[in-house]
């Protein structure tokens, strides 16, 4: 497993760096396994061959907004938990990337355990009716699961907490444990295998076309 620190997200040098890769972000893509599934691989298939970004979204108002707040909501939940939450860059194992929004390491006096990372949390900024709804119902939209599910494949975590936040609402905090989708998570790790497979044939199958 390789843990990336000091490299702002959204730079040009963690763009770099996700080049090529299956990311988290993207998981519901590949368990699509349908035209969205194809069009993602094609797209990093580009990337491996070229070594450009296949991507022409920059983001929007909303996103930005969303970037900017992170650190607000990362605040709060250490506030709320008493957690220290350690900001990283990207993880990369077992042929795709992750991108936290911070990781927890092991409460532990084991020598062997107090460098591992045990949680990881993963922010959202809603609009307010979304924040609304999502307090109401006490529970993590399913648009987010498979990135959720992805983050504790790649990173080998036990939990990941789903953190939502919107000013001036409460915020919303929601474990997703490991031991509870044992199975999707190694469903994931096959599929990340049999695209990356599909990738790599695509590359050279273009690449004798030069």
């Amino acid at each position: 497993m390789k843990i990336t620190h000091d490299i702002e997200q959204g730079s040009t040098e963690w763009l770099d760096m996700r080049l090529g890769l299956i990311t988290c972000s993207e998981i519901s893509s590949i368990r699509a396994d349908g035209a969205g599934a194809q069009s993602y691989i094609n797209a990093l298939a580009y990337e491996r061959i070229t070594g450009e970004s296949s991507s022409v979204f920059e983001g929007n108002d909303w996103t930005k907004r969303g970037h900017e707040l992170e650190p607000v909501a990362r605040q709060m939940y250490e506030q709320k938990t008493g957690k220290s939450v350690y900001t990283i860059s990207f993880v990369e194992n077992k042929g795709f990337g992750y991108s936290p929004d911070g990781l927890i390491l092991q409460p532990t006096t084991a020598p062997e355990d107090q460098h591992r990372f045990c949680g990881g949390i993963e922010i959202k900024v809603k609009q307010p009716a979304e924040q609304i709804h999502i307090l109401r119902t006490g529970e993590i939209p399913k648009k987010h699961m498979d990135q959720l599910i992805g983050g504790l494949t790649c990173a080998e975590l036990d939990w990941i907490d789903f953190v939502s936040y919107c000013p001036n609402l409460p915020l919303f905090i929601c474990r997703v444990r490991a031991i509870e989708y044992k199975e999707q998570m190694e469903k994931i790790e096959k599929l990340v295998g049999k695209y990356n497979q599909q990738i790599e044939e695509i590359v050279n199958q273009i690449s004798e076309m030069y």
